[in-house]
């Protein structure tokens, strides 16, 4: 079944198959205004309906790779994904776009969710390569940046820190964050620890476990293989802390989400490891951020979880592999025999943070449900 509204094509939520390929022709065509309408699972948020017009950022597409090319042309940076696992092939810019939020309802508009991977937010699998794509949602992250993490930051780090964000970060955050999801999800597809377009053969593994991994995996080699970037660096760490590290806090200010959001296991595993490492520091009560630390940490992090790929064959059950890799978590994390905790310093830190929104609130910027074509140029004109 096929909608129309304002001229354009809306696709109905009854066939996700019929929606995927209405998005396939639009991103093919060009188009700038994406229509979204049915049922979504989202990483953040339960399967369910919602709906929303997305504004596809063209200018940042450009702007973005000329950053990157002007400093490392992106099939260097390949070859550095392909020297470290020579079966990825396919070296050319990823399928993933920026868009912004025009309008809508539902878990796409909800500030929670970040980006959307097709054919996956769909229910479905692909059934060719041409099938997965991914939105990235630019103004969410801008938003949770400027509204969540940033206050952390500036309750708790030093001015010299604060200032080499604003430098490093902050002042082209829309460029580092479309480069750091377009790099993120070339290091999905390499390493043991693969999970896109599908996870290794030899993987038994589902859930928090092997996203768990698959997340550190792709955060730690971009770290490592492109440190001539080091607003990637400062991406990475200082969201996976303040905006999925804080996640649940407020409602078990002991564990928070830790148990059951691979993201949230993550921040606290990284807080501990950047303390560890060096990367972080108490000076004059305020936390330093010593980033010439951060490449020689995530090397080893990724040494780490590399070994425990090797681990893994095809010979092993999925119990086999659970306990593998739930024992190094166990090594890594605070664990009380039941469940994981979050660790005792960070707790310290995000109780002095509890003032400060845990999850984000955004609005569209039109409030109407469906903009006119006329509103969606005016607002892409000012974007």
């Amino acid at each position: 079944m096929i909608l129309r509204t304002n001229g354009e094509t809306m696709i109905n939520e009854c066939n996700p198959l019929l929606t995927l390929e209405k998005l396939k022709a639009d991103l093919h065509l060009g188009k700038e205004v994406i229509q979204l309408n049915g049922h979504f699972q989202l990483t953040k948020t339960e399967f369910c309906y919602a709906r929303a017009e997305l504004l596809r950022d063209k200018a940042l597409e450009k702007s973005a790779q000329s950053h990157l090319e002007g400093k490392t042309p992106l099939i260097k940076i390949m070859q550095r994904y392909q020297k470290y696992d020579s079966t990825l092939t396919d070296l050319s810019w990823p399928a993933h776009f920026p868009f912004h939020v025009i309008s809508g309802t539902g878990a796409i508009t909800s500030g929670s969710n970040i980006f959307m991977f097709f054919p996956q937010v769909l229910g479905i699998q692909g059934r060719s390569l041409n099938d997965y794509f991914g939105f990235e949602l630019i103004d969410i992250w801008e938003n949770i940046f400027k509204n969540n993490i940033l206050p952390c930051i500036q309750r708790g780090f030093s001015n010299e820190t604060q200032k080499m964000l604003a430098k490093s970060l902050f002042k082209d955050l829309r460029v580092t964050t479309y480069l750091a999801s377009v790099l993120h999800e070339i290091g999905h597809r390499v390493g043991p620890w693969q999970i896109s377009p599908c996870k290794k053969g030899f993987l038994k593994l589902d859930g928090l476990k092997l996203d768990v991994l698959g997340e550190l995996s792709t955060d730690m080699l971009m770290i490592s293989l492109i440190p001539e970037f080091p607003e990637f660096a400062h991406f990475i760490i200082f969201q996976r802390l303040f905006w999925f590290g804080r996640r649940g806090f407020r409602n078990n200010p002991f564990e928070g989400s830790i148990n059951t959001d691979n993201d949230a296991w993550i921040g606290s595993y990284l807080w501990n490891q950047l303390w560890k490492s060096g990367v972080f520091s108490l000076r004059n009560q305020r936390i330093q951020y010593n980033f010439e630390k951060v490449t020689s940490m995530a090397t080893k992090i990724l040494a780490e979880i590399d070994e425990l790929g090797k681990m893994m064959n095809g010979n092993q059950s999925s119990e086999e592999q659970e306990f593998i890799v739930y024992t190094w978590m166990k090594k890594s994390l605070e664990h009380n025999g039941r469940s994981f905790s979050i660790p005792n310093t960070f707790v310290q830190f995000l109780a002095s943070c509890n003032d400060i929104n845990e999850s984000p609130t955004f609005n569209p910027i039109v409030k109407d449900d469906w903009c006119s074509d006329e509103i969606s140029d005016q607002v892409g004109v000012a974007l």
